[in-house]
């Protein structure tokens, strides 16, 4: 896989086989709520030292209240959420190019 900025492109071969991997490391207390494939999964507050590993077909959408208090892998990337005391509300999907058999992770703001 290539990485260009905050887009993961991910060759495959079976669009069945895509899924979005979020592995969360959380370094400080913080809220999150966090939905996959649009159903809540998580509405709370988690605490440092806490690991969490979700999957999504091809959707999760996430709120964070402290940005910096997570430590995030998408599909085995890192990737920062934000500043310390920072808010973050982001979606993470797939941007699809199945001429190309292309599909890469996006991750855009969510209101």
């Amino acid at each position: 896989s290539e990485s260009q900025g905050d887009t993961t492109t991910v060759v495959a071969r079976n669009e069945q086989n895509l899924k979005i991997v979020l592995e969360a490391e959380f370094t400080a207390k913080t809220y999150i709520e966090l939905y996959l494939d649009g159903a809540e999964k998580v509405r709370g507050v988690m605490q440092a030292g806490k690991r969490q590993c979700w999957e999504a077909a091809d959707l999760i959408q996430i709120k964070i209240g402290n940005a910096g208090g997570v430590k995030a892998r998408i599909n085995g990337k890192d990737y920062s959420f934000g500043l310390p005391g920072q808010v973050a509300n982001k979606v993470v999907t797939w941007k699809k190019d199945p001429a190309q058999n292309r599909f890469e992770i996006v991750v855009r703001d969510w209101y």
